[in-house]
């Protein structure tokens, strides 16, 4: 994974809406039946380049198409990783990856975050279970997330409505620093900075993308 636990505090992520762009993951693999032809195509040329990254759910923002996917290890059903993908379309009408990112799913802790920075979209990504798991006191809790509360460093807080126990993504226009999300689960709060010690923005440029499908 790419960031590092602190000792104590419990934490789940799970999808949430900010701005103009979102797009929710699912349980299940997704079948594009009434989407933009572009997004299709994509769909299209993703699923012939390989057949490692399994998609979730995906959606075309401005003439780009990102998507959320997942990995399974040999005989299981269950994503070991998770990836967001943003693909675009060449000038010789093919497409591209122009940016990628990938994270381990949260199976112990139960949730995962991850922020892919491509410069003019940034996506939070990653996974939830129905329960999280309580360092100080070393126990499982059962929780059922309603609400994320967003912190960004250049504009104001958003609380959003938010369904957990299973994979997600969001995407936002390019420029907002993420600084910090509370979770909300009838009484329980809980922050991501009092569960990890790597800032969100600090893994956010995309990984290498001249070899992603091989």
């Amino acid at each position: 994974m790419k960031t590092t636990v602190k000792s104590a505090a419990i934490f789940l992520i799970s999808v949430f809406a900010v701005l103009s762009y979102i797009f929710a993951g699912c349980a299940s693999v997704y079948k594009p039946d009434d989407r933009d032809d572009i997004f299709r195509e994509a769909t299209a040329w993703f699923e012939s380049q390989t057949s490692r990254y399994e998609i979730i759910t995906g959606e075309e923002v401005d003439g780009r198409v990102v998507f959320l996917t997942g990995t399974k290890n040999p005989g299981t059903d269950d994503y070991q990783f998770l990836q967001a993908f943003v693909v675009d379309k060449t000038k010789t009408d093919g497409f591209e990856v122009s940016a990628w990112s990938d994270g381990q799913r949260g199976v112990s802790a139960g949730f995962s975050t991850y922020v892919l920075d491509s410069g003019d979209l940034t996506i939070i990504f990653g996974d939830t279970t129905d329960s999280i798991f309580d360092f100080v006191n070393a126990r499982r809790i059962d929780v059922e997330f309603t609400e994320a509360r967003v912190s960004f460093a250049d504009r104001k807080n958003e609380t959003l409505k938010i369904t957990g126990n299973a994979p997600y993504i969001l995407v936002i226009e390019g420029g907002y620093q993420v600084q910090d999300v509370e979770f909300i689960s009838g009484d329980l709060i809980v922050k991501y900075s009092d569960f990890y010690s790597d800032d969100l923005m600090e893994n956010s440029e995309t990984l290498d993308t001249s070899h992603v499908f091989e």
